[in-house]
């Protein structure tokens, strides 16, 4: 059997090899740039709560006892995650409600890392307590006893 007659020749790519080439590299080369991006930018992010809570106290001194030391307006309150890594610290504050007949020592912190799965409140020096993500974003009561 005979070969036959010879093929045109394909000059469409010869004449696009090398605009082929060099899209395909540009390509390549952003779509990592925009990768190396995404990662950087995943590590980097952590998201971030504001957790709120406070103490109920008497209202004639801002005080209530705890564990045998006292919580006091002058107290601060330290947020740790459950591996005991300290992040965040703020003062407690005064507040009163219905006329001034509950009154509470109120804390709220930004910026608190949301990805753990845990966190030790302490309150004072003598008042700690593992409290949930989900209750320092609503709103933690905390009701320590003498």
């Amino acid at each position: 059997m005979d070969s036959g007659a010879a093929l045109p020749r394909r000059e469409w790519q010869h004449k696009t090899r090398v605009p082929v080439i060099v899209g395909t590299s540009i390509a390549m080369v952003v779509f990592a740039a925009l990768a190396g991006l995404a990662v950087v930018l995943g590590i980097n992010y952590t998201p971030h709560f504001t957790a709120i809570g406070g103490v109920p106290v008497s209202c004639g001194s801002w005080e209530t006892e705890a564990n045998g030391g006292t919580i006091s307006d002058k107290s601060v309150v330290t947020i740790y995650s459950e591996t005991g890594t300290k992040l965040a610290t703020t003062p407690l504050e005064r507040h009163s409600t219905d006329e001034g007949r509950q009154c509470v020592l109120r804390f709220s912190v930004d910026d608190v890392d949301a990805s753990q799965s845990g966190y030790v409140v302490h309150v004072g020096d003598t008042f700690a307590q593992p409290v949930s993500g989900s209750a320092l974003k609503r709103g933690v009561v905390f009701r320590p006893t003498a």
